[in-house]
């Protein structure tokens, strides 16, 4: 992952420096088609990485506030990722982006 980001922001810097050199119009459509790649990879980056299996021992603990996930939440959904707080503060912020 690591690799591919260093890639990404290698490539970066040579599209800007083909930009220094286009008109204005150019230059912003170049910038606008390279963010949205860079969007791109980084969404994919994140799935992959909600997707990754999980160490085993971190399984008790919320990946966003690094808390333990309640018991009786890990009985109930054997596979959650957050506590009962910042689940409902991530589904509050992703609700209706789909």
């Amino acid at each position: 992952m690591e690799l591919d980001l260093h890639l990404a922001q290698r490539e970066a810097r040579l599209v800007f420096a083909r930009i220094a050199c286009m008109d204005i119009v150019d230059q912003a459509q170049a910038r606008e088609e390279l963010d949205r790649e860079l969007a791109l990879k980084d969404m994919q980056r994140r799935i992959a990485e909600a997707f990754a299996p999980r160490d085993p021992s971190a399984r008790e603990y919320c990946v966003d506030c690094n808390e333990r996930i309640e018991p009786e939440r890990l009985k109930a959904l054997t596979n959650t990722a957050r506590c009962a707080c910042c689940a409902h503060a991530w589904e509050a912020q992703h609700r209706g982006l789909s």
